[in-house]
């Protein structure tokens, strides 16, 4: 009888830690007229991890603005996104904690289809309790790239446009590594 609960108990274990490391596949874009937003915000700051993201449409209005992104580790996308006005509301961790942003950051506008870096930031929280949002250098573009990839199917549009802006980034490396330095 022990044995059955601590084999019952590991299985549930295991359910739970591969649920909680993957996040679903990036679809196939609906309509070309959608686009793809991604970044990282690093919690590590405020001691847990990120679990959620939601995102709140404003213009045009609808009966439904708050969505929620898909995240791994630090890393969140949405896709298919129409165009329109958003901000990031919230974000959820792994404590059940909901820390909302200020309205100031997180704005950003749709206005052709397209793939669009929202940033790398953390989110810091002082001795006094004060928490704020600091860009996160240690986080490229081309890290959240390949973070998404990894739950990209191959030939999907977003597959495709994901990997022409990781060759992009490298390009811009390398061109920048051949810049003569003054010493």
């Amino acid at each position: 009888m022990k044995k059955n609960i601590l084999i019952i108990s590991g299985i549930f274990m295991l359910f739970v830690f591969c649920s909680c490391a993957t996040a679903p596949k990036v679809k196939e874009r609906t309509d070309p007229d959608t686009a793809f937003v991604y970044g990282s915000l690093d919690l590590s700051g405020l001691y847990t991890r990120l679990m959620w993201v939601t995102v709140e449409q404003y213009e045009p209005p609808t009966e439904k603005p708050y969505i929620k992104t898909f995240t791994k580790e630090k890393v969140f996308y949405i896709q298919n996104l129409k165009k329109g006005s958003y901000s990031i509301s919230s974000v959820g961790d792994t404590e059940s904690d909901i820390h909302n942003i200020a309205s100031d950051f997180g704005s950003f506008e749709i206005e052709k289809p397209k793939l669009l870096y929202f940033g790398s930031y953390k989110i810091i929280r002082y001795k006094s309790g004060r928490k704020e949002v600091v860009n996160d250098y240690s986080t490229t573009e081309a890290d959240v790239i390949k973070g998404i990839l990894v739950n990209t199917d191959k030939g999907t549009y977003w597959h495709g446009e994901l990997i022409k802006r990781l060759e992009k980034l490298k390009d811009i490396e390398s061109r920048k590594a051949k810049i003569p330095r003054a010493e």
